[in-house]
């Protein structure tokens, strides 16, 4: 049976068990350490939750972009990016650390490169945010089956909170559309980068979810 936790967050999850053992058992000693570990417990269990790994039904219809994060849009606009040839529509998702902090694909495609930043770590809401903070990107050609391929981007960016980016693929890579590509622990913000030609399908303050809801239709 798949434990829906991510493989990331074992470490923490374990971690806190481990504290609320030892602070349980010295609490025989010194009663103090019974609160000790009433805590510990509390945040092993804020680690199963935010390191959660629910299962989603994926949209594959292939003229549909999905959302690669969990989260309420923050920002859309154009914008031109130096991996990119032409301006693109850039949709900006916040994740609070109650989301699910786990990045799918967006569409069916191959992995360009990846691109590791490392940074600040200021409040998503700053302008400055998603320039200066610990970043990794991810460009995707799309396979185009049914229309001309093109290349998105998805930038993982950290957050006030955060202080890991896990990126789970590279180079060469073949994903499918919703395949778990990343997490970012604590807090964090994905941007991604679309076509001009993609019609956006949300407005700013949506909530959206990784692999579910529709960011945006191709057109041709």
């Amino acid at each position: 049976m798949r434990i829906p936790v991510a493989k990331d967050g074992f470490v923490f999850i374990k971690i806190f068990v481990g504290l609320t053992v030892v602070f349980y058992m010295t609490g025989y000693y010194l009663k103090s350490f019974y609160f000790l570990s009433g805590v510990s417990f509390l945040l092993m269990l804020f680690m199963l939750f935010f390191f959660r790994d629910p299962e989603r039904e994926i949209i594959q219809n292939e003229n549909l972009i999905i959302a690669p994060a969990d989260g309420k849009i923050l920002d859309i606009r154009k914008e031109k990016h130096q991996f990119l040839n032409s301006t693109s529509n850039v949709v900006k998702i916040f994740m609070s650390p109650l989301n699910v902090h786990i990045q799918r694909a967006p569409i069916n495609g191959t992995v360009n490169f990846t691109k590791y930043q490392p940074g600040k770590f200021l409040p998503a809401y700053k302008d400055e945010a998603d320039e200066q903070n610990e970043q990794n990107i991810i460009c995707i050609r799309s396979h185009g089956s049914g229309t001309e391929s093109f290349q998105i981007l998805v930038k993982q960016i950290a957050g006030i909170l955060a202080r890991r980016i896990v990126c789970w693929c590279g180079e060469k890579d073949e994903l499918k559309k919703g395949q778990k590509i990343g997490l970012i622990k604590f807090g964090s913000q994905v941007d991604l980068y679309l076509p001009e030609n993609v019609e956006i399908k949300v407005k700013i303050g949506d909530k959206v979810k990784a692999g579910v809801s529709i960011i945006g239709e191709i057109s041709p």
